[in-house]
């Protein structure tokens, strides 16, 4: 039986509610894409005092306590499940680090006091752990391709995993049995992890595989639209061929008998007759044949038809074939879904309502996005007019910015710039 000093125990204790704390607030940042930390720092401090009384009088570990306590502030805030994920995920992860830098400290320091010694030898591997843990998740994907039953289900997982790793340590240390058996308790830390993170990639895969057939439908339904806007356009246009010689005939007998105001007045008719039966909608895209990605031409498609809805005039170009673009289809498609939908809102919102798109490909390979629409207010701060286009509206919450910046980082042959003129915000990507 290991005898564990006062001090220590407290100290340690400490150390483990912080890192607990920061591995938290890194895990909601980087799954809710929060531009700071502001709402789990505000919770953390206030809740350091309650930390301290808890710790020194209840006989477990007061972190338990806090999960729920925390994920019911969290609720309150409109977090999710994804919330209650990083709360287990974040113990679960101080439980493993501490465990080994336990197994480490006691295979270093064969005695019966644990003193501040073990404790600096236990911290410093705890923290380079969690550091390499830290480096190591920032390099994968977050879970933006969870869906609600996936997240409800590791909820499930991870409390049966985190109830049985509890009645185990508490059955150890009420035997007395602790520094025995801490091999042991490693052990099934670590098979129980293993277990979570084989759901985890398989879950992940799941949804991955979701979300691109929701993109692969989502291609088909706006390939029908289009071929029906299509059908609609030829009809329009062999409707008006049938009437072609009787338009001629008047025209011919008008200009016969020299009435001028009468030729002049019947052509006006005629082009406005010609404006509203013969629609430009196909000349608006018709170089969408240029875009060979099916993903990025579908997502275009979607886009226009928006803004044919939202009565926004646009004009898009593309005379060159875009074979190929060097990032991740589905990594392009939510930028541009994102950018597209940020500019069909302000246009909306603006008094010109228009929406210009160009998309070019260099001789070096490289693909230029140029996206310019109107805007409803005019600021000479680009910082701001970012600010308020992506983040003002109640379903935004920032998020948009905060994935497109997240993107710059991961692709560092990705270039995006925005500007501003009067009432017109451009957006232009150019992609190496």
């Amino acid at each position: 039986l290991i005898s564990v000093d006062t001090k220590v125990y407290v100290f340690e204790g400490v150390i483990d509610f912080f890192s607990f704390y920061i591995i938290f607030s890194f895990l909601q940042n980087y799954a809710h894409h929060l531009s700071t930390f502001t709402p789990e720092i505000i919770v953390g401090l206030s809740s350091i005092p309650l930390f301290f009384v808890l710790y020194a009088f209840l006989p477990f570990n007061v972190i338990y306590v806090f999960i729920p306590i925390y994920y019911a502030v969290f609720k309150i805030a409109h977090y999710d499940w994804l919330t209650l994920n990083n709360l287990l995920l974040s113990y679960l992860i101080v439980n493993i680090s501490g465990l080994v830098a336990s197994s480490i400290s006691n295979t270093l320091f064969h005695t019966k006091l644990y003193d501040w010694k073990n404790m600096i030898v236990t911290s410093v591997f705890e923290i380079l752990m969690l550091s390499t843990l830290g480096i190591y998740m920032k390099k994968i994907d977050n879970s933006k391709l969870w869906d609600r039953s996936t997240q409800f289900f590791l909820v499930v997982v991870q409390i049966i995993f985190q109830t049985i790793l509890y009645f185990f340590t508490v059955l150890a240390h009420h035997y007395g049995m602790f520094d025995t058996f801490i091999n042991g308790v490693l052990i099934f830390v670590i098979i129980e992890f293993l277990i979570m993170l084989g759901l985890f990639i398989y879950l992940n895969l799941r949804s991955r595989q979701r979300y691109e057939s929701k993109l692969e439908k989502q291609h088909l339904d706006n390939l029908q639209t289009y071929t029906k806007q299509l059908e609609q356009n030829q009809l329009k246009l062999r409707k008006f061929k049938h009437d072609y010689k009787n338009i001629l005939l008047s025209i011919t007998e008008l200009a016969k008998e020299g009435d001028n105001e009468g030729l002049i007045l019947y052509l006006s008719k005629l082009k406005l007759y010609s404006d509203s039966e013969l629609q430009q909608h196909t000349d608006d895209y018709q170089d969408i044949q240029n875009i060979k990605d099916t993903h990025v031409k579908s997502l275009l498609l979607n886009k226009f038809f928006t803004m044919e809805q939202s009565q926004i005039h646009y004009h898009f170009e593309c005379k060159t074939p875009i074979n190929q673009i060097n990032l991740n289809i589905i990594d392009i498609v939510r930028l541009l879904s994102i950018l597209l939908d940020n500019a069909i809102e302000e246009a909306g919102e603006s008094s010109e309502k228009n929406i210009d798109i160009l998309i070019y490909k260099n001789v070096d390979n490289t693909t230029e996005i140029t996206l310019t629409n109107t805007v409803a207010h005019s600021a000479s701060n680009i910082n701001q007019l970012i600010k308020i286009g992506f983040s003002s509206k109640s379903n935004h919450s920032g998020l948009g910015l905060s994935i497109v910046e997240d993107l710059k980082q991961k692709y560092p042959n990705l270039f995006i710039h925005f500007s501003s003129n009067n009432y017109q915000f451009t957006t232009q990507i150019i992609i190496n």
